[in-house]
């Protein structure tokens, strides 16, 4: 029977291993999750250097920049988690079609046949009548073609991933911090700013301020929190009309269900990431909301209802990248801050009577050992991963290195 040609040979795909494939997927997770976390860190540390708060125009500069510069990370981290997705379910979907390769080879001999290294499949059985050896003839060229076809699909597959992979994280090695969209720190015409930029329903010509509390008190759930804080922030006056006959508390309410949905069973929710500044966007066609969670804004983002007759490609257009759901991280508002201790009160003595000694203070509980006693990294600068050109180069090779028409040696990562 005549071999199957131009395709990897059976001890390849023996030896293939797509481990390294869940070992990129990790190490795209880690700098994603690196980039937020650092980031995030200088955009808290900005408003406060060295523990000391200060204001004016420069600090409010600064304020911005780390604001820009912390979205624009986290579109790039984005891309990264969704890269890691599909590298760890590839990993899985090709180790599954190398088995599908190996059954169909079994099979073959269990019926009485070799199978070569070229896929070449030959009877083992001697003798027999001319329409008993037709037989043979028949059922050997039938296995070849089948181990033919499960070798085709796995290389087509290897190639299909490496594009996906690729596609995935385009522009993050092209991440840069050259300058920030509305932003001019210029102290000039009187100290007012010429660079304003107006982004969809989310950022005005200044940040917009935090709300007043609801009248029942922020809640302890960060994410019931941060569905408050937009519902009470500039949404709960600009954006109220959209819900007609709904009270801020019912909003709050629609906000939290969707951005829980998002996290917990996202089918019917299109998300991802703005196309003006990364940030998180929930989008339900059912009801025509979307919710943009700015994780810089002090009112937490907004809520509105697009005028898709007015701009029917405004969905589109919003989204600068889509993800399959959320973690409860990229949404929930951050910790409250502690409340303020109250002053030491001192009584004063009265006069000709003795001082009352001050009654000993209770010993100090030991604060409990944190989650995490490694401190975090803190990478200056941080630039974007270095994607390995060795497991997803595509010129002439897929995501585990099988090449279009034959496969080399069996391939190694490096560092």
């Amino acid at each position: 029977m005549a071999a199957v040609t131009s395709l990897l040979t059976l001890s390849q795909v023996r030896s293939l291993d797509t481990g390294y494939l869940s070992e990129a997927a990790e190490y795209f997770e880690r700098t994603g999750n690196l980039w937020d976390e650092v980031f995030a860190e200088i955009h808290e540390r900005t408003s406060a250097p060295g523990g000391t708060p200060w204001a004016g125009q420069t600090a409010d500069a600064a304020e911005e920049r780390a604001y820009f510069d912390i979205v624009k990370v986290r579109g790039a981290a984005f891309q990264l988690h969704e890269a890691a997705g599909t590298a760890r379910q590839g990993g899985l979907q090709l180790q599954g079609y190398k088995e599908g390769v190996l059954e169909a080879v079994r099979e073959a001999r269990a019926a009485g046949f070799n199978v070569g290294e070229d896929y070449s499949v030959t009877d083992r059985s001697q003798g027999g009548s001319s329409e008993f050896r037709a037989q043979r003839a028949a059922q050997a060229q039938g296995h070849a073609a089948f181990i033919g076809h499960r070798v085709g699909t796995l290389v087509a597959n290897d190639q299909e991933l490496a594009t996906q992979i690729v596609a995935a994280t385009r522009g993050v090695e092209n991440l840069t911090f050259t300058g920030s969209p509305g932003v001019d720190d210029t102290i000039a015409n009187g100290g007012k700013r010429n660079g304003v930029q107006l982004v969809d329903h989310h950022f005005k010509d200044a940040p917009n301020p935090a709300p007043d509390p609801p009248p029942g008190g922020w809640s302890t759930d960060p994410l019931m929190r941060a569905a408050q804080k937009i519902a009470y922030g500039h949404a709960g006056t600009d954006h109220i009309a959209d819900f007609p006959g709904v009270t801020r508390d019912q909003v709050a309410d629609l906000v939290y269900g969707k951005m829980k949905r998002s996290i917990d069973n996202p089918g019917g929710l299109r998300l991802g990431v703005t196309n003006s500044d990364g940030a998180p966007v929930i989008y339900d066609p059912d009801d025509n909301v979307m919710i943009v969670r700015d994780p810089g804004g002090a009112d937490a983002g907004t809520v509105f209802k697009p005028d898709l007759k007015k701009d029917p490609g405004y969905i589109g257009k919003k989204f600068g990248g889509s993800v399959g759901s959320f973690r409860p991280g990229d949404l929930n508002d951050k910790p409250l801050p502690a409340p303020a201790e109250p002053p030491v009160r001192t009584t004063e003595p009265v006069e000709g009577t003795p001082a009352q000694p001050r009654p000993a203070a209770p010993p100090a509980r030991p604060e409990p050992a944190p989650q995490h006693a490694a401190p975090p990294v803190r990478p200056a600068p941080i630039e974007p991963p270095a994607i390995r050109p060795g497991p997803f180069a595509v010129a002439g090779g897929g995501a585990i290195g099988l090449p279009g028409t034959a496969l080399g040696p069996a391939h190694e990562p490096t560092e």
